[in-house]
């Protein structure tokens, strides 16, 4: 016989009622799926939570957060982001012809084509000439001479291998900012315009120091120019690296061995200073 009357007047419960509240199978595949996910891809990448509702990339409280700009390495990052020419003598001009006429034009004259690297150089010079060290020096960040001017070209033209000077002739020609990087040092220089908005070709020297001499980035999808600006020093030019000491204050200079990563054992004189970062920044 059973009871179908409660006993003692307490109700029975209805566990229907009691089914929202209720830890079921149902609820734990919902909450499964609606919870956030860890995306891990290897040990120096960054967490990511990825949400409906939340769009937000955020990093794993467990995971050491590094930074990807220096936790890389430095050449497979240029490496995979640039462009570059084969083994040749003359690499920087090949470089710039590369930079400015594309690959169809490079592979077109062929590499070691003699006449036509000539003729582009000779082209640069007389443009360069007929423009007027007055005019370039109001177009370029640079002021030249004409003495200046005329010495450029001849570097340029007599010179088996394209001299650094000679850059402001190829910025003005071919209407670009260059800048040339030594990620090694970081240190770089720049061959610039004054005002006209004209595209940044960065070319980072290798890294390795072996074949190719030089990298081109068209897109600064390495590093923009920006950070370098930030991250590096400007040297004043390829052979004179710094301004005079007395240019410097002491914390200007620290500032410098900072940023070069030039280590300072106890009190230094600044002369002594100085001539550690003027040594370290000699472009080679």
């Amino acid at each position: 016989m059973y009871w179908t009357q409660s006993l003692v007047g307490i109700q029975p419960w209805n566990l229907d009622q009691l089914k929202p509240y209720m830890f079921s199978v149902d609820i734990k595949d919902n909450i499964i799926d609606n919870n956030p996910k860890i995306v891990e891809e290897n040990n120096d990448d960054i967490g990511v939570f990825d949400t409906e509702a939340n769009q937000m990339d955020m990093p794993e409280v467990s995971q050491k957060i590094v930074d990807p700009v220096k936790e890389c390495n430095v050449y497979d990052r240029i490496k995979s982001n640039t462009i570059s020419v084969g083994k040749c003598v003359d690499s920087l001009f090949w470089t710039l012809f590369l930079a400015k006429h594309g690959y169809s034009e490079y592979k077109r004259i062929g590499l070691h084509n003699g006449k036509a690297e000539n003729k582009e150089k000779q082209d640069i010079g007389d443009h360069f000439l007929k423009e007027g060290a007055k005019s370039l020096s109001s177009i370029l960040n640079h002021k030249l001479t004409k003495t200046g001017s005329m010495k450029i070209i001849e570097d340029l033209l007599t010179f088996p291998k394209t001299p650094y000077s000679s850059l402001y002739a190829f910025a003005f020609y071919y209407e670009m900012n260059i800048y040339l990087v030594d990620v090694n040092k970081k240190i770089y220089i720049e061959f610039t315009h004054q005002t006209k908005s004209v595209q940044n070709i960065i070319l980072y020297k290798n890294p390795n120091k072996g074949q190719p001499t030089y990298f081109i980035d068209l897109n600064e999808s390495v590093y923009n120019m920006n950070y370098i600006s930030i991250q590096y020093v400007r040297l004043v030019n390829e052979s004179k690296p710094l301004m005079a000491a007395s240019h410097y204050k002491v914390a200007d200079l620290e500032n410098l061995a900072s940023i070069l990563g030039i280590k300072i054992d106890g009190k230094i004189k600044k002369a002594e200073l100085y001539e550690k970062i003027a040594l370290h920044c000699v472009w080679e």
